[in-house]
């Protein structure tokens, strides 16, 4: 049976702490080696190992590795794109096209 979370560490404070970051339970999984599942069930109560917890408090405070960051801004960029009307989708998406095929050296930045 797995050990219920004692303080200072508690899955509740996760989730507060993963959705204030705007994080899926996914992406911290990814960021620390696990699955959102095991990220899942460490809020509900599961104690991880003490490995596992010093990898989440190292990210929670520095922040996620920048591929999941990139990842995150790609689908913040979708969702505020699929909120424009058709005239502004078709704006954006002309504009992303110039973009994209410009050789603006701020695009060639990782």
């Amino acid at each position: 049976m797995p050990e219920t979370m004692p303080d200072p560490f508690n899955g509740d404070k996760l989730r507060r702490d993963r959705n204030a970051r705007g994080w899926s339970q996914s992406e911290l999984g990814r960021a620390v080696g696990t699955t959102g599942n095991y990220i899942s069930k460490i809020e509900r109560g599961t104690l991880p190992g003490k490995g596992l917890r010093k990898r989440i408090a190292e990210v929670l405070e520095k922040g996620l590795p920048m591929d999941n960051q990139r990842k995150t801004d790609e689908q913040e960029i979708l969702a505020a794109y699929r909120k424009l009307s058709g005239i502004n989708k078709a704006r954006a998406h002309a504009y992303i096209t110039a973009l994209t095929h410009s050789q603006s050296p701020a695009l060639n930045r990782p």
